[in-house]
């Protein structure tokens, strides 16, 4: 339970400009930030305001956004995403789902250690996302010399990934995100926040 709401503001960041809020909207406090990032782009891009680069918070970005934002409206999505959350991941140890080599057109994957996959479905996740559900063959895993590294119990591995391009923008936002040149994009994000009081606030035509 969480009541009250939650504002999101827009904010130019050009560094040889004033700074100028350029969108305001209000949701209910429970309602996911990502559920705003479309509408925010749809209204700038109407008032000829949407930005070359729009820098965001992790919340505002998912898989959708990243491809979206591109392809229908020219601007690039910046924002931290979530790292694989596989626990082969989060223990930086043994293999991860970047690990694995996946052949869209043949519809299959491929381990680090040669397997290939089972079964290849495309389906959809618990919120209704379009995704891959790959696995492995019990028997192929079992016989495997680093099984450990790789899976538990006596079933076969399974990837859960996003259609193609989804895939494509995730995997390459996570290695951005560890560069230097991403950090210091990003910067001009950082603390945003802090420099709007909503009681200053005033409505420019």
């Amino acid at each position: 339970h969480w009541p009250g709401y939650k504002a999101h503001l827009t904010e130019t960041c050009d560094p040889d400009t004033p700074h100028l809020v350029t969108d305001v909207a209000t949701t209910p406090a429970p309602t996911p930030d990502h559920t705003v990032t479309a509408a925010v782009q749809e209204r700038l891009a109407r008032r000829a305001l949407l930005p070359a680069v729009h820098l965001v918070d992790t919340g505002y970005v998912t898989a959708d956004h990243l491809v979206s934002s591109e392809a229908e409206r020219g601007c690039t999505l910046r924002g931290p995403v979530r790292e694989d959350y596989s626990g082969q991941a989060q223990a930086g140890a043994g293999f991860a789902q970047a690990g694995f080599a996946l052949d869209w057109a043949a519809g299959r994957a491929v381990c680090p250690q040669g397997q290939v996959s089972r079964r290849w479905k495309p389906t959809t996740d618990s919120d209704g996302h379009a995704v891959v559900a790959i696995r492995f063959a019990p028997a192929a895993c079992a016989a495997c010399p680093v099984r450990a590294a790789c899976v538990r119990g006596r079933r076969g591995r399974v990837l859960v990934v996003r259609p193609q391009a989804h895939h494509a923008a995730l995997l390459a936002a996570r290695q951005r995100q560890r560069t230097p040149e991403f950090r210091a994009q990003y910067a001009q994000r950082a603390g945003v926040e802090g420099t709007i009081a909503l009681g200053d606030l005033r409505r420019t035509r």
